[in-house]
């Protein structure tokens, strides 16, 4: 069950607010073989507010407040991929197959957020200034089953995460539509994250305890300078300091009590540049060329001992692009990413239990080609296609830590010496999506429908490439009809209607190759009113 609701309008002459809604109420979709019925049934509710206050001509101040509270177990509600879980090796019960699972915990999580947005704007004449502050808290308690089986081996148990964010922004913009524009920005962002996880091994409970705070400081500045009647260069500059020190407790029964005890603290700084030129062939077309360098931070593993350097990218892009050129639209790219000292995603052993972490890749360089075209066939239908062709390849990547198959049900952990030539997470060679929308009045009222279809070339869910969602093909669809002179609609649509097993996610540990999927073929009818 899905309902939304929205409603806007003006206050008095000078304030207006809107108000949105929604609410989901969802059975699931796979089934729970221990304790029967579906193991992911999901809720959700979402409040948002909105209040804008025209001042005075030239100030405009804005206040936004939201609500979120989603509870989905639908990532604990997973299989075992090719049933290799040390389930198996114990003579527990497990599921190898999609949209079925076999856990002795039932999976949980909550996550709830609220916060709101301040923004005030201010038209100076000969540029605008705006000031933003933003404050948001949420709280992700969970439950998981790590060894995917019923096998009493590895529980996650009432852990508790809380974020509270603060972010404070000021921006300078200039009015100039035509002409130099500029920027100049600054930028503070403040996150106090507790987390507070205890797993069930057979030594007791393995405690994860711990404080992170981080700070980061930012200026920013753009210039778009016209060097000809079709020519421009745009040049941007981004300074970045990030600060973050950690206090953990980690081991077996370890206290909950705070202050938990100092590890260390870091901090890390980088300068970030961006150019691009774009030259006009014609009205609405234009070709392009970009550079821009990119910035991760460094992080703490949640064994409090490594830190993970900061992951740098240099981006390069080439293109093409028209915009409505009678009833077509096409933009083409090609694009060559240089990463150095990639943040890559593991798992290591803490106190027996499998924890997430990352570590450094050296050198990894992805390069590709991206199309899109829009075509408006006929005042009813349009026609729209994209393409993507890509190529990843790590070309240094030493002590790459990858879980390798026991052949009884697990894996084992291994170093490999350098995975040079291992593909990228995520990275299909290829997708092909095409898509239509129609939309036509008759005398019995109005008819919209559309289509997507979408392919994509197989892809790897760990580094080592053994774990493989294989080539698949999508196709969802919408069709409604409004009656003349009415605010109702009714629709019927249909999701995944090949069917296709598809994995959203995939946690590869010592204990189990876990996968979730996507949900399996759906069909539904709804109704829309307008009032």
């Amino acid at each position: 069950m899905l309902l939304n609701g929205f409603v806007t309008g003006p206050i008095s002459d000078s304030v207006a607010a809107s108000l949105s809604a929604s609410y989901t109420d969802s059975d699931g979709y796979v089934d729970d073989l221990v304790r029967g019925g579906k193991a992911n049934p999901s809720k959700s509710f979402d409040v948002r507010g909105k209040l804008l206050w025209r001042i005075s001509g030239a100030v405009d101040a804005q206040l936004t407040g939201f609500y979120t509270n989603i509870e989905d177990p639908t990532p604990f509600a997973a299989a075992s991929l090719d049933g290799n879980t040390i389930g198996r090796r114990l003579g527990a019960n497990y599921s190898a197959r999609p949209w079925k699972t076999a856990n002795d915990v039932q999976g949980f999580t909550r996550n709830k957020q609220y916060g709101g947005v301040a923004k005030l704007s201010a038209d100076l004449d000969f540029a605008t200034v705006t000031m933003m502050g933003a404050y948001t808290e949420y709280r992700l308690p969970y439950r998981v089953d790590i060894d995917n089986s019923t096998a009493r081996v590895v529980t996650i148990l009432g852990p508790t995460q809380n974020f509270r964010n603060i972010q404070n922004e000021i921006v300078l913009r200039s009015n100039s539509t035509h002409g130099i524009q500029w920027l100049v920005g600054a930028n503070y962002y403040d996150m106090n994250q507790l987390t507070i996880q205890d797993t069930i091994v057979a030594a007791g409970t393995s405690g994860t305890y711990r404080r992170l705070r981080t700070k980061a400081y930012s200026a920013f500045a753009d210039l778009t300078l016209p060097l000809t009647e079709r020519l421009t260069a745009t040049a941007g500059f981004r300074y970045t300091v990030e600060e973050a020190s950690l206090r953990s407790r980690l081991g077996l029964n370890a206290s909950k009590t705070e202050p938990f005890p100092f590890i260390g603290d870091d901090t890390w700084k980088s300068g970030t540049p961006k150019l691009s030129l774009r030259y006009e062939l014609a009205e609405r077309t234009n070709v392009y060329a970009s550079y821009s360098r990119g910035f991760k931070s460094g992080i703490f593993n949640p064994n409090g001992l490594t830190t993970v350097d900061p992951e740098k990218l240099d981006a390069y892009e080439v293109g093409l692009k028209t915009e409505s050129v009678r009833d077509v639209s096409l933009s083409l790219s090609a694009f060559y990413y240089d990463y150095k000292d990639q943040q890559v995603s593991t798992s290591i052993q803490v106190n027996g239990a499998p924890q997430g972490a990352v570590q450094n890749a050296g050198k990894s360089r992805n390069y590709g080609l991206d199309g899109e075209v829009m075509a408006r066939l006929t005042s009813s239908f349009t026609l729209r296609g994209a393409l993507s062709l890509l190529n990843t390849k790590f070309t240094e990547f030493r002590n790459a830590v990858i879980l390798i198959p026991t052949g009884l049900g697990g894996n084992t952990q291994i170093t490999l010496p350098n995975a040079r030539g291992k593909q990228s997470l995520r990275a299909p060679k290829w997708t092909l999506a095409v898509s239509g929308d129609y939309h036509k009045e008759f005398d019995f009222g109005r008819i919209d429908a559309s289509a997507t279809i979408f392919h994509s070339d197989k892809y790897f869910l760990e580094y080592g490439n053994r774990v493989t969602q294989p080539a698949y093909t999508t196709l969802d669809g919408r069709i409604s009809w409004s009656p003349p002179s009415s605010r109702m609609s009714v629709y019927v649509f249909g999701r995944n209607l090949t069917d296709e097993q598809r994995i959203t996610s995939a946690l590869v540990t010592a204990l189990s190759d876990t996968v979730v999927y996507a949900p399996p073929r759906s069909i539904g009818v709804g109704v829309n009113y307008q009032f």
